[in-house]
């Protein structure tokens, strides 16, 4: 017959291996989850974080209105299209000059002889 010491240590012994399977039986599902969001998946996040990281957002900044004591606004912001023309990096051909001011003058909507003075102003 078995002593009652020896019964009450196997039944700790039976605990604590219990306690230990389940830690290790844990601990390798956490080892297992790492593996696969490592290795498995790792393409897929490797491409959303690049794009995470690459996004182009366009912000157009408006500036605040400044106003008077009287509350009348004294500077505001206005939007306006504009061109730019450099005289002086267009070939010195006068048919090329002339072709360009036609151009021009289509696009901008103006006539051709205010394209015509301002290149030639310039």
């Amino acid at each position: 017959m078995a002593r009652p010491e020896s019964l009450e240590k196997r039944k700790y012994l039976h605990r604590i291996l219990l306690v230990a399977l389940c830690q290790s039986l844990f601990f390798g599902l956490i080892l297992g989850r790492m593996y696969y969001l490592q290795h498995v998946r790792h393409d897929y996040y490797e491409q959303r974080s690049r794009s995470n990281h690459t996004k182009t957002v366009k912000i157009t900044p408006q500036r605040g209105t400044i106003f008077g004591a009287r509350d009348t606004p004294l500077a505001s912001s206005s939007f306006r299209e504009t061109a730019y023309l450099a005289p002086g990096y267009i070939e010195d051909d006068p048919h090329t000059r002339k072709r360009l001011c036609r151009e021009l003058a289509h696009t901008l909507d103006l006539p051709l002889e205010t394209v015509e003075r301002k290149m030639t102003s310039g």
